[in-house]
């Protein structure tokens, strides 16, 4: 459930909250990428829905949105897990990119 090609970050699916399918396992190396996978994100409808949970090699991209949140389950929102930008010394929170 992995996702890489050379236009974006590397990302994956950890949780499925809504019950709707999963992406197929794509063919990622996975050993490759997973020490790098530390940032967790989450994939919100316009609702403020929790759909899904994952990790991702970057915390400022929006390809687990674009690539599967909104075309496949109509999500409009990331939020990442992250101390904020100007307060490098402040609080881990979820954060709307």
């Amino acid at each position: 459930m992995f996702f890489d090609d050379v236009d974006h970050e590397p990302w994956k699916l950890t949780k499925n909250l809504i019950g709707s399918r999963m992406p197929e396992s794509w063919d990622w190396k996975e050993a490759e990428h997973a020490s790098k996978a530390i940032h967790k994100f989450r994939l919100y409808d316009d609702d403020g829905i929790l759909y899904y949970e994952g990790i991702s090699c970057c915390d400022s991209s929006f390809d687990p949105l674009e690539d599967w949140g909104l075309p496949n389950a109509g999500c409009t929102e990331i939020r990442y897990w992250s101390k904020p930008v100007r307060d490098p010394n402040g609080s881990y929170a979820w954060r709307t990119l």
